[in-house]
């Protein structure tokens, strides 16, 4: 009677695959490349018509080393990395449009809508450098820590962070294809994409010593409008107790990719 009852079973899954997919299961491959894992859920509308839902996480938990080298900090000395931590989320909603009538198989046409949220946390140490008129303005406890060096100038250790969030809001369109493999496995191909994205970057700059942050803002102001392209969007503005950095970014956007997956 089991033996009877799983052949059934399994012809009964031949047959839904048989049948055409309504449903496609997929992981995509490109984001891992940034720490990213991120997946795909597309259901079957109409012949034409199909809708997919991507959401990502990151596993990795730190910031691309493309975006976050301590190195590229001239003004500073000996500059160390202590905390690199990155976690977030992202979705998008794609309306697939099957030109040849065939969802979810061969060419398609989808314009999407994008939302991610990102949350970071940057921390290094360096050995910052006070002029004598710098100097005089420290507390006592800053003024005992370090020394002068053959620059003139007094060195002692700091440490500096940003603690900041980034929403994205986009939309655009991609064109691909994707191919049912033996009616079960997925492969999509997404050839390009184009589009625009809203970000909103806001985030704090602190540090771990009593410093007028009035006065240090023109450092930070001259080290931000050297990032390229957005440095000259930043706006800073110092408090008591940080300098608060917020960028209204709009930029265009590319996207292209491949997943694999399962469908039924």
């Amino acid at each position: 009677m089991k033996k009877i009852s799983f052949i059934s079973s399994f012809i009964l899954l031949i047959s839904l695959c048989a049948v055409a997919q309504k449903n496609v299961v997929k992981i995509h491959a490109l984001p891992f490349a940034w720490g990213e894992m991120r997946f795909g859920y597309e259901r079957v509308l109409t012949p034409k018509l199909s809708l997919q839902f991507n959401y990502g996480g990151f596993f990795s938990n730190k910031i691309p080393s493309l975006l976050y080298r301590t190195s590229s900090v001239e003004t500073y000395n000996n500059t160390v990395p202590i905390l690199n931590k990155l976690n977030g989320f992202s979705t998008s909603i794609d309306l697939r449009i099957y030109t040849k009538g065939d969802a979810p198989q061969r060419f398609y046409i989808a314009p999407y809508v994008k939302y991610n949220r990102y949350n970071i946390t940057a921390s290094a140490s360096f050995e910052y450098a006070a002029n004598p008129s710098e100097f005089i303005q420290l507390t006592s406890e800053q003024q005992a820590v370090g020394g002068f060096q053959t620059d003139g100038n007094y060195h002692y250790d700091a440490t500096g962070t940003l603690d900041g969030t980034i929403t994205q809001y986009g939309l655009g369109f991609s064109i691909g294809i994707q191919f049912i493999v033996a009616k079960i496995i997925s492969i999509d191909l997404t050839f390009i994409g184009l589009g625009v994205e809203y970000n909103d970057v806001n985030a704090d700059l602190t540090t771990n010593i009593d410093v007028d942050y009035q006065k240090w803002l023109p450092y930070v102001q001259s080290e931000v409008e050297d990032i390229p392209y957005i440095g000259n969007k930043v706006e800073l503005e110092a408090e008591k107790d940080k300098i608060k950095m917020h960028a209204p970014i709009i930029a265009p956007t590319l996207r292209a990719g491949i997943t694999v997956g399962i469908a039924f």
